[in-house]
């Protein structure tokens, strides 16, 4: 997810929304080529092709994910949105296989009706509970996206939780968690590096997306 709350201008179309028991209000915006996947206000996801997707959070975390792991065959992903990691992993590596565990049957709808998702191959979506799905599941690259919202579930951010992602990685794989946090100092970045040093041996720090005192840090997390 991206920190920036949407905000529709004048040129902004919805083109659909509904209500989830899960994710609450959702809607679909379109404004000019980019198309939002908005959930309680917060843009989770954009169309993969949109201008200039590669340089924002989604794109940041495809480009780490293939740099930290250059030999990736298989990817797991937890958070589908709208498939925006999906598309931009796959033009840059389209052999890929892929793997998205999405618990809102209403989002993985959405990302194959208004963002194209069926156009990829080797891609399998679990409808499921990440927190303990992922328990059944090995991969190269682990990448933890689970917000919902503005809301980050407290359950993945655990060191019970971080054991499963650990044990889920394949011999030299990585796992990149992203989160939204305060970048005025390094306080709140330093706190969520060491606890993930708790369980993980080596922790990477990537700011993207910074915006006022707040951005999306991608920490990448290796055995």
């Amino acid at each position: 997810m991206s920190k920036i709350k949407n905000l529709l201008c004048p040129n902004s179309q919805v083109l659909f929304s509904t209500m989830s028991p899960i994710s609450g209000t959702i809607e679909v915006v379109q404004k000019g080529k980019e198309r939002r996947l908005v959930v309680g206000g917060f843009v989770q996801s954009i169309n993969w092709d949109c201008p200039g997707a590669e340089h924002r959070v989604w794109g940041q975390m495809a480009k780490i994910a293939l740099e930290g792991c250059p030999n990736a065959q298989k990817i797991l992903l937890l958070g589908l949105g709208a498939g925006t990691v999906i598309g931009l992993l796959k033009k840059e590596k389209p052999p890929l296989k892929i793997t998205a565990i999405e618990m809102d049957k209403k989002i993985i709808e959405i990302a194959y009706s208004y963002f194209g998702l069926s156009a990829f191959e080797d891609v399998e979506i679990i409808r499921k509970d990440a927190f303990n799905a992922i328990k059944n599941q090995k991969a190269d690259v682990v990448l933890v996206d689970v917000y919902c919202g503005g809301n980050f579930p407290e359950k993945f951010w655990s060191l019970e939780f971080f054991s499963f992602v650990r044990d889920a990685l394949n011999n030299k794989g990585c796992a990149i968690f992203n989160k939204i946090l305060c970048v005025d100092t390094d306080k709140e970045i330093k706190h969520s590096k060491d606890y993930l040093l708790k369980v993980f041996g080596t922790v990477g720090v990537y700011k993207v997306n910074v915006v006022g005192n707040r951005g999306n840090i991608l920490f990448l997390c290796k055995e």
